[in-house]
């Protein structure tokens, strides 16, 4: 029997080992003077190691310094505290690409996605302590008990929309999606990553 991540065609070890070596390097971005895009990998494991991660360290990145100049927001740090070491990385992995990919900012990293974290650590250790990996869960069960946790809990997982055309209509919120898209990332991130 192979020793693959269920549903992904990779590697249980080269699964890890992208993850780790992602999380110990990040690529700054600066423009030079004639408007050029200068890249350089900077070697650095803090987004690896650190299980709390603070705006004032990633406002140093030169990626992110605009940002922190006018971040405000009084909250300061996203924990990735787990009982399981392994979600915390997936979770780490999933936003280290949202933030260098210039898919969320910092003051909606900080604000928004610490709430989602936090409640997906506290949803994952309690239903699902000795997985490996989110991607051997079946994704439609664990969303299924996802919604039902978060209803349990007393947060709402839809929300209301409203279209000038076809009016008003109750879709999921952000917070209910939040499981299903960390887990689509992780499915298909580290495929692309690996040319597979």
């Amino acid at each position: 029997m192979e020793n693959k991540v269920a549903s992904n065609p990779i590697q249980k070890s080269e699964y890890w080992d992208l993850i780790t070596s992602t999380l110990s390097s990040y690529e700054v971005k600066e423009i030079s003077r004639d408007g050029k895009v200068i890249t350089e990998l900077v070697y650095d494991d803090y987004f690896l190691v650190s299980d709390s991660w603070n705006v004032n360290d990633i406002g140093i990145i030169p990626n992110f310094k605009e940002q922190f100049k006018k971040y405000t927001q009084k909250r300061k740090n996203v924990n990735f505290t787990s009982e399981n070491h392994n979600f915390a990385l997936e979770l780490k992995y999933v936003m280290f690409h949202r933030l260098f990919n210039d898919e969320i900012g910092l003051r909606v990293f900080f604000s928004k996605y610490s709430g989602y974290i936090y409640r997906i650590i506290l949803f994952l250790n309690e239903k699902y302590p000795k997985l490996q990996s989110l991607l051997d869960l079946d994704v439609d069960e664990a969303e299924k008990k996802w919604i039902w946790w978060l209803n349990n809990n007393g947060l709402k997982t839809t929300r209301k929309s409203h279209h000038y055309k076809y009016g008003g209509r109750e879709i999921r919120s952000k917070l209910a999606n939040f499981f299903r898209a960390v887990y689509e990332q992780l499915s298909h991130k580290p495929q692309n990553e690996l040319g597979q």
